[in-house]
This record gives C-alpha cells, structure tokens and sequence, in this order.
C-alpha cells in the first residue's frame, strides 16, 4: 500500500513564464499519490489574464528554498475562469517538482586576453 505524500504551507505563488505574477496563494496542500502529484490551494490574489496563461509554475518558499512545481491542468471553482471574488479555492494537477537550482547556470570566470605588460609608444 503506497503512502500518499502531503505537504502543507501557508503562501505560495503561481507565475506564468516563471515571472509574470498569476495569483497569490495563503494556505496550500500539495499531495503526491501513485506518483500524481496534486495542489489545493486558496487564493487570495489573482490577475485573471495571467491564470489563463501557459506554462504556469506554483512555487512555495521553504527554510533552504523553494520548491517549484509546473502546473498540468488548473481547475477554478466553476468554469475555466477565476471568479470575480477573492478568495476562492484553486485546484492543480501538477507535474513532478523541479529539482534544478535557480540562478545563474553558467559561471564564466573573467581572464585576461592580453599580456599584463603594458608597451607604450613613445612618438
């Protein structure tokens, strides 16, 4: 019999193209059960546009990080749409969490192209 996993927390976010404010979140559950991962959430801000957008990414801030997971399927209370009225409960279908660092991915060290010497010219 297979555990089901189940994270909760207190805010959380979704963007859209991993930096476009889609809607704030106060209260969340993530669950994982036979490998389907699973967001239910209270919503508390919201732009309408933005919610509606792919890809969408829920991130949730934890004591060394954050953890991000992409959204699959968003689901609204009634409709494909957000309600006018904060709050309301959002639900998620979610793939597997993001495990990638966040910041820069490549470190270019800076080296010189020259010899230190500087040669000048006398005229």
């Amino acid at each position: 019999m297979e555990r089901v996993a189940r994270i909760t927390g207190v805010v959380g976010t979704l963007t859209w193209a991993g930096y476009n404010p889609a809607a704030s979140i106060n209260n969340y559950v993530v669950t994982r059960h036979q490998h389907q991962w699973a967001l239910s959430a209270t919503v508390v801000q919201v732009n309408k546009y933005n919610i509606t957008q792919r890809p969408l990414v829920f991130t949730a801030p934890h004591q060394k990080g954050r953890w991000r997971w992409p959204v699959r399927r968003v689901r609204f209370p009634v409709g494909d749409y957000p309600p006018d009225v904060v709050p309301f409960v959002l639900t998620a279908e979610l793939d597997p969490p993001d495990f990638h660092p966040e910041g820069p991915i490549y470190v270019v060290p800076v080296r010189t192209t020259r010899s230190r010497q500087t040669v000048v010219i006398n005229g």
